[in-house]
């Protein structure tokens, strides 16, 4: 921390008011309130600024006295005439010193007490001292030692204020009457909006220091007198408090302190937000497994949940329906029972209903509603019908003699399955004792709402401990979703666990492992507690961990206080020294009292967590931190399932990093020179992702994160082959090709494209295997057999990848930066509550003000503020471009061309369009993502007479803008066709292309998406060349680096490694990828265990290799 600069006390700037018991003063130049430490208010710049005014103003005064006087005023007797001669000359350089500053004149404001809704004339400059008096913990640090730390820098972020009675009453009176009726409501003045703004909000915080020195000098050079830090301070809290966004303080069972937002808040304001609401989904999507992109229509949502979870009512014609109630139809009259409400692809409100047995009771009128129970999403017996079809709700409906059927009855339908009946009450019970109120900015009214939770996300260690299952890496229960395990560390070396591990069975079949059922391992952790109190014995309770594959976490904590206190025990008896109290009971006395009043809290709350009212339709505001989710309990979580394979922490962090590594560390210090020389050569061109930096991806190869993995992946085969032998070529390109189907994020056929991940992540970890076994030992390669189930639950595997909150990491560091340090947690909660309530207010929400009970909203000059600029709108997460696009495509990005690339107007093109302006352009949008550029690759539609649709790759010569004065410009394209050559080729595994000399003019509009090409430099034997001139601190130098010369430029590979426009690389390419057969599996199954073993016994075999065919019944292959 800096320390203070010396500085004197000017004891004429204090007033002394001190009373019996302390000695207090009061700062005339700043008008502050009694003050206890002169010297810590005389290190404030601003006080130091409202001296030097304070002492002009009173030379003014006392030489305007001086002038008022003129002739008549008396020299005092006594100094000699040299004397007064001195005085004279000082008074004249007093004179000239106000002469020449006279314009700068600061302007003194009232001591107002700050309230943010009382109103202010925008041109009065606020009062300086009551933006910074220091809150009560000032008192501690009052100290003369000038090398103590500043006070200010150890305040607690919700540090109560504590002003005069007589300021809170003037500063209500002043909110009582002007109140809502403010200009810049809820801010006092537009300098609140202002230095509000200047702090910041999440990732980008100013500190309390550079705020202060930024307002001084708006003070100093415009006169603009923003708020101080403390004032600003106080107006976040009121705001929090006004919009009802309050941290909520909880104590864990181990006694520390946790701090979280509401999730019910923030739910709720999202469908009071009028930017956010109209981009939710109430309702499930049907898709039928086509065209999936979004969470809506994953089938987790649609079918998985449980009667209390799924959607529960629906509204048409007026009317309102619920589940588990019955209706009648309109046309046919019939009473029928809904049981899903869904919408379908084309936006229209569905509902699944089953048509129920009705039947009387033998002597009376009494009717008894059959269905049967446990009714599935495909249940042949549901019937789909639109929701407009109903036509009269439970109430409604009458017989035929009048009478209702809610009184014939009873007010109860059964549930029957066959052994037993359940009675289900009507109506729905649900409709009125579940969910929570929230306000509606669509319907403009409140509405009742109810989120289930559909996945908990998190990297491989917390889904570890949410799940309560060891932590993968060297466990012997490496799986959180099936049973996979080893006895002990011995048994992972052996042919049935590689077996269990690729889920194989031993004719080379697949053989699924059995799941994890969540109600055994809460039922197994309860089990281990009890032994825990009756052994109390470590060893052997990480045994029976074994046998159950459950770890709590939580629960060994308390585990090893038992522990302690025993071996604490035993060493006082052992040196014969008497025992505490503390330690004579067998289990520590606050454990045993939360066993005895609360057991469940001695193990993970995850246990609870059947289900959290949480939609992961909006998980993306609120994986801040993941444990808040625990506010609200429902019945429906299952860890084992619902924690799904996540791509950034398996794949790119798993999978390729191990990869990686290994390639790296094979290499050497000559072949790393090489492969940089080889980066500064790939070609990016339509690949999307940032420039490549060389040298760092080679000399921090054990450093990388996600993104830099992302693009290895995509530039592996072009670089590292010529690395590699005929194994390690093998594994790479089934992982490359492996990757775009991972990170694809439209789907358009599930079925398909699951049978076409599950095919290629067997051909993957068939050539890992085969090249050694010895790959067992990474979980990671097993999860990706459980990613095909997981995308079919919930769609594309970006849904539910955490990539996009890795970016919280900073967020919650740079929070922690601008915190005291005493309570750090707390802090950080408070940043992210007031983010979210600005948030709230900027967007010009409805929200129910907590302290004059109504609702309202802020003023229109606020969110016009938040409207026009689009700096605000970026600090706060909105793109107003993608939620409302009005940019047509295509378009020029760079217009002017550089005169290496200038042509003359083709003549074709000048008959062709005759009469229209013609001029070349250098870059063009071709749509939001994709640009296109000279020399770039792209695919188009060539209809021909065989085929009307022709898929036809070009590369792009010259870029032409079109228009008549009066018209619409078009984009036409002067492309190179490329032919396909035959098959793929043998080193790539890729499709090959050939530039030929036909070219055509193409109309950018017709243009699909751009493609990546790299040049065939293996066949066409290019060399690396010392001819790429480097530029050092960005400066071009006489260096010469690395790079590959290409021996032509016809020969080209197409990329099917790219992320980028992923499905027209692979319609492009028309590669086909066999299944391997069981026998293959088999022969790679005993050769990888073999070189697993020769590499443990340093080369030498251990299990000779047996051909599979003569351990195999052929009877078991077909």
């Amino acid at each position: 921390m800096p320390r203070h600069v010396n500085i004197e006390v000017d004891d004429a700037c204090f007033e002394e008011v001190g009373t019996r018991d302390e000695q207090l003063f009061v700062c005339k130049p700043c008008s502050s309130r009694p003050l206890k430490n002169k010297l810590v208010h005389s290190r404030r710049p601003l006080h130091q600024a409202n001296v030097l005014s304070w002492h002009r103003k009173c030379e003014q005064e006392r030489l305007t006295d001086f002038s008022r006087a003129g002739q008549n005023i008396e020299l005092p007797s006594g100094p000699s005439i040299t004397e007064g001669a001195d005085q004279e000359e000082d008074m004249c350089q007093v004179v000239e010193e106000i002469f020449l500053d006279r314009t700068f004149r600061m302007e003194e404001g009232d001591n107002t007490y700050m309230q943010i809704e009382t109103d202010m004339n925008e041109n009065e400059l606020p009062p300086i001292e009551e933006f910074d008096f220091p809150a009560p913990a000032e008192d501690y640090w009052d100290s003369d030692d000038e090398r103590e730390l500043d006070w200010i820098d150890t305040l607690p972020e919700d540090e109560e204020d504590n002003q005069p009675l007589e300021k809170e009453k003037k500063a209500e009176k002043e909110e009582d009457k002007k109140g809502v009726n403010s200009p810049w409501h809820p801010f006092r003045n537009k300098n609140y909006l202002a230095g509000s703004l200047i702090v910041g909000f999440l990732h980008k915080i100013l500190s309390r220091a550079f705020y202060n020195h930024i307002r001084i000098v708006l003070i100093t050079l415009f006169k603009l007198n923003l708020p101080g830090y403390e004032a600003l301070r106080r107006q976040r809290k009121k705001i929090r408090a006004v919009v009802n966004y309050p941290v909520i303080q909880k104590n864990s069972s181990t006694g520390k302190a946790c701090f979280s937002l509401s999730a019910k808040n923030i739910v709720a304001h999202e469908l009071s937000n009028p930017l956010v609401n109209p981009h939710l989904d109430f309702f499930p999507i049907d898709a039928k497994g086509k065209n999936v992109f979004k969470l809506s229509q994953s089938k987790r949502w649609l079918q998985d949940l449980s009667r209390t979870q799924r959607v529960q009512m629906c509204t048409s014609n007026n009317k309102h329906y619920y589940i588990f109630e019955p209706v009648k139809q309109k046309a046919s009259a019939e009473i029928l029972v809904p049981i899903f409400f869904y919408k379908s692809a084309d936006d229209v409100l569905f509902s699944k209903c089953i048509k129920p047995t009705i039947s009387s009771n033998a002597g009376n009128e009494n009717l008894v509603i059959q269905i049967p129970s446990d009714i599935r999403f495909h249940d042949p017996n549901l019937l789909a019908l639109p929701v407009d079809s109903f036509d009269l709700i439970y109430s409604e409906i009458e017989t035929k003699n009048a009478k209702t059927l809610s009184n014939l009855c009873g007010d109860f339908m059964e549930e029957f399955d066959g052994a037993q009946v359940e009675k289900i009450t009507l109506p729905n019970p649900q409709m009125s004792t579940e969910g929570f109120d929230a306000y509606d900015v669509r319907l403009e009214e409140e509405v009742l709402v109810m989120t289930p939770v559909l996945a908990f996300l998190a990297d491989s260690p917390m889904h570890a401990e949410i799940t309560n299952t060891p932590v993968p890496s060297s466990s012997l229960n490496p799986c959180r979703s099936c049973k996979l395990s080893a006895p002990s560390l011995a048994e992972k070396v052996t042919m049935k666990y590689l077996q269990e591990f690729l889920q194989m069975s031993s004719h080379g079949t697949q053989c699924l492992n059995e799941h994890r059922h969540w109600p055994d391992m809460i039922r197994d952790s309860k089990k281990i507690w009890e032994f825990i109190k009756k052994k109390k014995s470590e060893k052997a309770t990480d045994k029976l961990s074994i046998v159950y594959g459950v770890r709590d976490q939580l629960n060994r904590q308390f585990a090893s206080e038992i522990y302690e206190s025993k071996k604490l025990r035993k060493k006082l008896k052992k040196k014969n020294q008497p025992i505490p109290e503390h330690l004579q009971a067998a289990i520590p006395q606050h454990i045993a009292d939360m066993d005895r009043n609360d057991p469940e809290s001695l193990l993970s709350p995850y246990l609870k967590l059947e289900g959290v009212m949480i939609s992961l339709i909006l998980l993306e505001i609120f994986m801040l931190n993941p444990k808040l989710i625990l506010i609200m309990m429902m019945p429906g979580f299952d860890g084992s399932r619902h924690t799904p394979v996540e791509i950034l922490h398996v794949f790119l962090l798993g999978v390729v990093k191990y990869l990686f590594r290994d390639f790296m560390n094979h290499l050497k210090p000559e072949e790393k020179d090489e492969l940089v020389g080889f980066w500064r050569s790939f070609n990016t061109e339509s690949l999307n992702i940032p420039s490549v930096k060389p040298m760092g991806l080679v000399k921090y190869a054990s450093s990388l994160v996600g993104k830099d993995f992302k693009v290895i992946i995509q530039a592996a085969p072009f670089l590292f082959f010529q690395f590699m032998d005929a194994p390690k070529r093998n594994i790479w390109i089934a992982l490359c090709h492996l990757a775009p189907l991972v990170f694809q994020t439209h789907i358009e056929d599930m079925n398909e494209y699951l049978i076409d991940l599950k095919n290629r992540i067997d051909i993957f970890l068939y050539h890992v295997i085969q090249s050694s076994a010895q790959w067992i030992n990474k979980p990671k390669f097993h999860m990706l057999l459980h990613l095909p189930e997981s995308i079919r639950l919930y769609g594309p595997a970006s849904l539910f990848a955490t990539e996009k909150f890795e970016s919280y990491n900073g967020i919650l560091r740079n929070a922690s930066i601008h915190s005291n340090r005493q309570s750090p947690g707390q802090d950080i909660a408070i940043t992210f509550s007031s983010y979210h309530s600005f948030r709230q207010i900027f967007s010009g929400s409805m929200f129910y003000d907590m302290m004059k009970k109504n609702l309202t909203k802020v003023s229109s000059q606020v969110t016009d503020v938040f409207t026009r600029i689009t700096q605000i709108q970026n600090v706060f997460g909105y793109n107003h471009s993608i939620s409302h696009p009005t940019q047509t495509y295509p378009s020029i990005k760079k217009d002017s061309v550089s005169k290496f690339d200038k042509l003359t107007v083709p003549e074709n093109l000048k008959n062709h369009y005759c009469g229209y302006d013609i001029h070349q352009v250098s870059e063009l949008h071709l749509n939001a993502k994709e640009v296109l550029k000279i020399k770039y690759f792209i695919l188009f539609d060539l209809p021909s007479t065989q085929e009307p649709i022709n898929p036809t790759v070009g590369r792009v010569n010259s870029i032409w803008c079109v228009k008549k004065p009066s018209g619409p410009s078009r984009y036409i394209i002067h492309a190179s066709i490329l032919k396909k050559m035959e098959g793929v080729n043998d080193w790539y595994q890729m499709a090959e292309f050939t530039v030929t000399e036909h070219s055509l003019f193409v109309n950018a509009e017709e243009v699909e998406s751009c493609l990546n090409l790299q040049h065939n430099c293996h066949d066409g034997g290019c060399k690396l060349t010392k001819t790429r001139a480097m530029r050092i601190e960005r400066n071009d130098s006489d260096v010469k680096a690395l790079e590959i010369t290409h021996k032509d430029d016809v020969n080209f590979i197409l990329n099917s490694c790219s992320l980028h426009a992923i499905d027209p690389h692979r319609r492009t390419s028309g590669l086909v990828f066999r299944r391997v057969e069981p026998l293959q599996w088999l022969d790679a199954l005993h050769e990888g265990f073999n070189n697993w073993k020769a590499n443990k016994k340093k080369g030498k075999t251990v299990i000779p290799s047996v051909p599979s065919i003569s351990c195999v019944d052929p009877s078991f292959l077909i």
